[in-house]
């Protein structure tokens, strides 16, 4: 009797363990999350229905599929991984765009540290695969704990092997251990940011993401991990229809063999931090005391999560007024601390403010936008006035770039900027010959132009009698050349002023008039036609004088 009750004990044991296997809620699968940089929904749709992405089709077919979007207004692969890896908005972890970082992801916040946290550095393999070095390099620098770790511009197949090739070596490395991998590749996104999205080779680069895809597929079956490894397929951010960019495409998707998430298939509240959310409850993390803005899809989304749509629909930014502006700069002139005071307002509902300085003469890469030297705590309201106060110290051009940030609960990003500068000596202007007395036939006038200044030029304006013909915004040139022919038919024969306008970083202005003398053909037929009735004239009295 006491055998069979053991005997019984022991299959209720065996079933409850076999059971919590069976459902992933005990910790025990790998994790992949796969993320195919810029790929647009109705593109991947279009080669799914081509049969060109077979591998992402059968996932597809055989898991689930969501549409999700990504919150932020500005959609870029800085913002966006950041929200993917951490389940959290851009308030939290400092990452507003690709040009606007302030912070980098801190350190933990990646679901793949908090595996390793969770888990323990002895039972699981953490690893960080990209293709892409400037818009993924910056935001995850503080990572810390992972196994492995690769981050290189290059495609996902090269000369030398390439990303995808980093990915299958991971998993023969670490097939016999539990691991928690992110994979990213710089397809198809940085094709089409080259050749456009509708692109033959945006196309390929979709075509090699789903080939790779697949060999992934099959050295988890090879290794007899496929039934106890979790994907999660995705996308940052979408593209342009037909474009070269992505400045505001949140349309995204994920594709999975983690059949619990049929639960939210349809729901359109989905967003990208609920992927970290996801993935998290995966590995078994508790959720509670992180405070994540993303929820786990395995369970359907509270109603709480209504407030998404209402968010969504925000595309306007806010607005900063800063105080005094002209005090600001005789601060600087005299050598004192720069207070500065400003206002931000947002009909809806604001979320933080920055002040960054960018100091003149230096070189600011990977996006950044200069020194951070003043961060908000995270504000609510539609209106919030800031002061606070600061010192500079004069550089070799005397000159700063200083940039209040407003930022609303959306994402959407205002900012104004204030030159201190020291600089009153406006732009050179070299105008070159525009012709024999500056005479234009047919309308065509042909303008060569340089332009110099110590600190750099910002914007160059050329109009005729006050209207515009052009107007460059330039990269801060310390020279500039202009040779730009215009066509000025729609103009009146007769004399017209060219009025060329150059403005440097400092504000200091400089304009040059050119006299323009305009006729046509029929015009000069004339005149020459009067010209040669005078000269006959004068032959023919001389004759007849004579």
């Amino acid at each position: 009797m006491k055998a069979q009750i053991f005997a019984l004990v022991l299959l209720i044991v065996l079933q409850v363990a076999f059971s919590g296997y069976a459902d992933a809620s005990t910790n025990i699968y790998n994790i992949i999350l796969i993320s195919f940089d810029g790929y647009q929904l109705k593109h991947m749709w279009e080669q799914l229905d081509a049969g060109d992405l077979p591998n992402l089709k059968k996932l597809m077919e055989e898991g689930v599929y969501l549409e999700l979007n990504q919150m932020d207004y500005l959609t870029q692969t800085k913002v966006a991984h950041a929200q993917m890896l951490s389940g959290y908005q851009s308030a939290t972890t400092g990452v507003y765009s690709n040009h606007h970082i302030f912070h980098a992801l801190p350190t933990g916040y990646t679901f793949l540290e908090r595996a390793e946290e969770y888990l323990g550095n002895d039972d699981v393999a953490t690893g960080f695969i990209s293709g892409k070095r400037t818009n993924i390099a910056p935001v995850f620098s503080m990572m810390d704990g992972l196994d492995y770790k690769s981050i290189h511009h290059e495609y996902l197949e090269n000369i030398t092997g390439g990303t995808g090739e980093k990915f299958l070596g991971f998993i023969d490395e670490y097939h016999d251990k539990r691991f928690v991998a992110f994979f990213h590749t710089t397809e198809p996104d940085k094709l089409g940011h080259i050749y456009g999205e509708n692109s033959r080779e945006y196309s390929e680069g979709g075509a090699m993401c789903d080939k790779y895809l697949g060999l992934i597929v099959d050295k988890l079956e090879k290794y007899n991990i496929s039934d106890r490894t979790l994907l999660y397929i995705t996308t940052d951010h979408g593209f342009a229809e037909g474009g070269f960019n992505h400045l505001h495409e949140p349309k995204t998707w994920l594709i999975t063999n983690d059949q619990r998430l049929k639960v939210n298939q349809g729901d359109a509240r989905i967003f990208l931090p609920d992927i970290a959310a996801t993935i998290m409850y995966s590995i078994g993390i508790p959720l509670d005391s992180l405070m994540l803005q993303g929820y786990p899809l395995q369970e359907p989304l509270p109603q709480e999560a209504d407030n998404r749509l209402e968010v969504m629909k925000d595309g306007s930014p806010p607005t900063v007024h800063i105080d005094e502006e002209a005090n600001l700069i005789k601060q600087y002139i005299d050598h004192e601390p720069i207070t500065i005071k400003w206002r931000v307002e947002d009909d809806r509902e604001l979320s933080r403010s920055y002040i960054t300085v960018k100091k003149g003469g230096n070189k600011y890469v990977n996006g950044s936008c200069g020194d951070l030297i003043y961060e908000s705590d995270e504000i609510e309201g539609l209106e919030v006035s800031f002061e606070t106060e600061f010192t500079l110290q004069q550089n070799e051009l005397n000159l700063y770039e200083v940039s209040v940030y407003g930022i609303d609960a959306r994402e959407n990003i205002a900012v104004k900027t204030i030159i201190l500068s020291l600089d009153n000596d406006p732009p050179q202007i070299e105008i070159r010959d525009t012709g024999v007395i500056n005479l234009v036939i047919n309308g065509i006038f042909h303008l060569e132009c340089e332009f110099t200044d110590l600190t750099g030029i910002t914007s160059i304006e050329i109009y005729m009698d006050n209207v515009e013909l052009m107007i460059d915004t330039c990269d801060k040139n310390k020279v500039k050349n202009i040779n730009q022919t215009f066509y000025l038919s729609d103009f009146m024969q007769g004399i017209h002023t060219i009025t060329v306008k150059a403005i440097d970083i400092a504000g200091n202005e400089a304009s040059k008039d050119i006299a323009i003398f305009a006729v046509n053909n029929d015009l000069i037929k004339i005149i020459i036609g009067l010209i040669i009735s005078i000269l006959s004239f004068g032959i023919l009295y001389r004759k007849l004088g004579s």
